[in-house]
């Protein structure tokens, strides 16, 4: 059984409400206050303890090193560096160096390994590398001692769900409430049930009042354990969390078996094996990585290509009456509408918000065939990505008209928009535009949103280009393409569901 906590009017059932937050698209909506029930002493210890620490040993390690001071400074900023790539220990339940010693080494050798190879003072480096692993080694048994006591005195506490509501539910909130070192305090279940006294803690409400939930009590994270819920259910509740800051922890299936494997990601509370479920395309780092490539490439393309875009205008001038660009609004990130261009490669016509634009459609131009065969039309699209409405990868944006209809037949395809529209994107690349499934691009959109990382961008630019090329060279022989990317003047098939 639960064990109950005090928090005042937290522990109050919330009345069920349909609200406005139910189906596919909770993430929109999901939101409200993150920390305000954690004094800033606490959120500071959290997030800047550990890595004042490592930063304290690293410069204590390299004062007594010898060497070259360029050479001890390169290899302390790397080592930092290394050690940041590790999972945050302000997420982090289980603070042990026991548990982190393998993952510390490999960094730190890493680092070690790398300025050595690349300076004059290989030796002096190797040798300092035991110093720093005992110096870091000591003084996180300091700061992570530091932290577990912070949580145990409430100084560090973040309000936590429980969704579900069975058995393996119930235990991991007792652990929570019986164990403050975690620094989560349980506030209720997220489930189908009805409140049972025996649970302890209520029932706040269903999935379908996540929104309400989390902004009524201040949530912070959600531990995802076994109850009434379905999968596709469960999907888009860890989204909803994880796109909002809320940090998510899922209990896996048959984790009593030896099931859950061990890695940065695994995590425990108590006896229950957890795994952290890693914010996707939300992290700082990773979104100033990715504005910065997207702005720093679209320029260099934009300044190659001008003379190119120069004839095409003139071009699409000649071949029909008509302006020079094609606009239309488009469905990006979180919703938002926005005002994507292209260079126009068909007839004027006033039905492209609802009318699939097919290979032989008539109304395409003779220029207009070049344009989209080449993906030239696509150009001024890197004038989207500059101003900020697209990035070079990501899920193609689709019309408000279809955007609707889709989010009512096709699970989970309100979430592709987690992430900036893209030029290009990993559905893309692997042949899925033109007349092909919605529901499968939905799967490669959402793939790469959960999995995105710096260099997932390289591997689908290179692959884009590469399809380009292919796709020009005369012994290409495989079906007609529609472009690159997805869509001409309009992007969805009337009978797609």
């Amino acid at each position: 059984m639960a064990t109950q906590i005090e928090l005042g009017q937290a522990t109050q059932p919330l009345a069920r409400r349909a609200g406005d937050a139910r189906g596919a698209n909770l993430w929109l909506v999901a939101g409200g206050p993150r920390d305000e029930n954690m004094p800033f002493v606490g959120r500071l210890l959290a997030t800047a303890l550990v890595p004042a620490g490592d930063a304290l040993a690293l410069a204590l390690a390299l004062a007594l090193a010898g060497g070259p001071p360029t050479a001890r400074l390169a290899f302390g900023v790397l080592a930092f560096l290394a050690l940041r790539t590790e999972r945050s220990s302000s997420v982090r339940l289980s603070l042990r160096v026991s548990e982190q010693l393998v993952g510390l080494l490999v960094r730190l050798g890493a680092a070690a390994v790398v300025v050595a190879w690349f300076t004059e003072a290989a030796h002096a480096v190797l040798h300092s590398l035991p110093v720093m692993i005992g110096s870091v080694l000591l003084v996180r048994l300091v700061t992570f001692s530091g932290v577990r006591a912070a949580r145990a005195r409430g100084v560090i506490q973040e309000r936590t769900i429980i969704i579900g509501a069975g058995a393996v539910a119930m235990q991991c909130a007792d652990d929570l409430a019986a164990r403050p070192e975690y620094g989560l305090v349980p506030v209720g279940f997220v489930d189908g049930y009805d409140d049972d006294p025996e649970m302890g803690l209520p029932v706040l409400g269903d999935l379908r009042d996540l929104d309400a939930i989390v902004r009524e009590f201040g949530v912070q994270r959600a531990v995802v354990a076994f109850g009434s819920h379905r999968e596709h259910e469960m999907v888009t509740a860890i989204r909803a969390c994880s796109h909002h800051g809320v940090g998510v922890y899922v209990v896996p299936r048959f984790f009593e078996l030896g099931v859950c494997p061990d890695g940065a990601a695994t995590d425990r509370i108590w006896g229950t094996r957890l795994i952290y479920a890693r914010p996707p395309l939300i992290g700082r780092a990773g979104r100033v990585a990715k504005r910065a490539m997207d702005m720093s490439v679209a320029a260099f393309l934009l300044t190659l290509a001008a003379p190119f875009a120069a004839a095409i205008s003139v071009a699409i001038k000649l071949a029909s009456p008509g302006p020079i660009l094609f606009r239309q609004w488009r469905v990006g990130r979180d919703g938002r509408s926005f005002e994507l261009l292209k260079f126009r490669s068909m007839s004027v016509n006033s039905d492209s918000e609802t009318t699939w634009s097919v290979e032989d459609d008539d109304r395409v131009t003779s220029v207009g065939r070049v344009l989209r065969r080449t993906s030239l039309d696509e150009l001024p699209q890197l004038v989207n990505i500059l101003r900020g409405d697209m990035s070079l990868v990501g899920p193609r944006p689709e019309r408000a008209h279809f955007v609707g209809r889709f989010n009512e037949t096709i699970e989970h395809y309100g979430d592709r928009h987690r992430a900036r529209a893209g030029l290009s994107g990993w559905a893309q690349v692997h042949g899925l535009r033109g007349d092909t499934s919605i529901e499968e691009r939905v799967q490669f959109d959402n793939d790469y949103i959960e999995h995105w990382n710096f260099w997932f961008d390289v591997v689908i630019l290179f692959r884009t280009a590469m399809a380009v090329v292919r796709d020009l060279l005369p012994s290409h022989t495989g079906p007609p393409r529609e472009n690159v990317t997805i869509d001409s003047e309009a992007t969805a098939p009337a009978d797609a569901t």
